[in-house]
């Protein structure tokens, strides 16, 4: 079963790099507006259900929700041709965005340490602050990492980091191998020869926000080699990003079983998810521009309702760069027993054991 899974694992990633080769374009557009509603809905549900995977008292969850809203209140704004004047005229928009992202990443860390309500009140202005005071004196780097966080590192590095933390609880070569793969991806894209491009599918692209995405991979590789990259290296990009974002919504079905995500889902829930999946499929269908502008929030709120298990995930990575704060030496015992206290019920469904089942997971399917 452990091998088959594996097995299944490097097939999907085969399939969508294959695809990602010959359709970049058409490829994200369809994966992002049919496989993307389906997994924000379904992963929302579910961390729901397991509380987020953070062991807090009160609807703290609301707060990711506001500052969701308040980052994504000027693309959308954009998306449907709305002015903010001054603040678009001046570029602080992105700014703005960048920053309330960052802020978000923030909270979720500083989550894994607050154990009261006014310490999780007072964490969320004081991430937002060290957000926007690290944008404004370092803005270059942090623009850059909000707008990859919630786009290339959520669907690449977090889906990498859950599968080396798998196989670190449960080895597998076939596993190790399926990380060698997504590892290697970049690099046979960067040698690949490629074709032309669709026209019609790259000016929806281009409507959307994603060009953002390609334009920071541009200046990246524009920092490291002085040049500004070819038509060429243009398109690669898009390969690897229409590669990513697909392995990371078939990984993420494949483990309706592993983690039991489908089990959370009453006859009610299901329903209600599958009416809005279609809703928002037609919606991308009559007007993709649309469809992306109304659904972009909801992106947005699945990312940031993972970022807890996100940094729990990279605390658990028990290598030499994480061992210190690693899961296994970090908790004391009494953080353990007074704290965490389903890490003490082996029967139960605790939020680490949760963690855990998540992370292997990456490595199963």
């Amino acid at each position: 079963m452990k091998v088959s899974s594996d097995l299944l694992n490097i097939a999907f990633m085969v399939l969508a790099l294959s695809l990602a080769i010959f359709l970049p374009f058409e490829l994200f557009l369809f994966s992002y507006a049919v496989l993307g509603p389906l997994h924000y809905l379904t992963e929302i549900h579910w961390l729901r259900k397991r509380n987020y995977f953070i062991e807090l008292p009160g609807n703290w969850h609301w707060i990711f929700i506001g500052i969701a809203l308040l980052a994504t209140v000027f693309p959308i704004s954009k998306l449907l041709g709305l002015s903010f004047g001054v603040l678009e005229k001046n570029n602080e928009t992105g700014f703005y965005s960048g920053s309330l992202v960052f802020a978000a990443f923030i909270f979720a860390a500083i989550l894994l340490f607050v154990r009261n309500r006014i310490g999780v009140l007072l964490s969320a202005p004081i991430s937002i602050a060290i957000a926007f005071a690290l944008m404004k004196w370092i803005p270059l780097h942090f623009m850059a990492l909000g707008i990859l966080l919630p786009t290339l590192i959520h669907v690449y590095l977090f889906t990498l980091l859950f599968m080396i933390y798998g196989l670190l609880k449960s080895p597998s070569r076939i596993g190790w191998l399926a990380v060698a793969l997504l590892l290697l991806s970049p690099v046979a894209i960067y040698f690949l020869e490629l074709e032309g491009l669709s026209e019609e599918a790259g000016a929806l692209y281009n409507e959307s926000e994603m060009p953002a995405v390609n334009y920071i991979m541009a200046s990246i590789w524009n920092s490291l080699s002085g040049e500004f990259p070819s038509a060429s290296a243009l398109r690669k990009f898009q390969v690897f990003i229409a590669f990513a974002y697909t392995y990371h919504y078939l990984n993420w079905f494949s483990k309706t079983s592993i983690i039991g995500w489908k089990n959370t889902l009453t006859k009610r829930s299901a329903l209600l998810i599958g009416g809005i999946w279609l809703m928002a499929v037609s919606l991308y269908a009559y007007d993709y521009k649309t469809g992306f502008a109304l659904l972009f929030f909801l992106s947005f709120l699945h990312v940031f309702l993972e970022f807890p298990l996100n940094w729990l995930t990279i605390k658990s990575v028990d290598t030499p760069i994480f061992r210190t704060v690693s899961l296994n030496n970090k908790f004391t015992v009494y953080d353990t027993k007074k704290v965490y206290d389903q890490v003490q019920d082996p029967g139960g469904i605790g939020l680490f054991k949760g963690a855990h089942e998540y992370s292997r997971a990456g490595s199963e399917v």
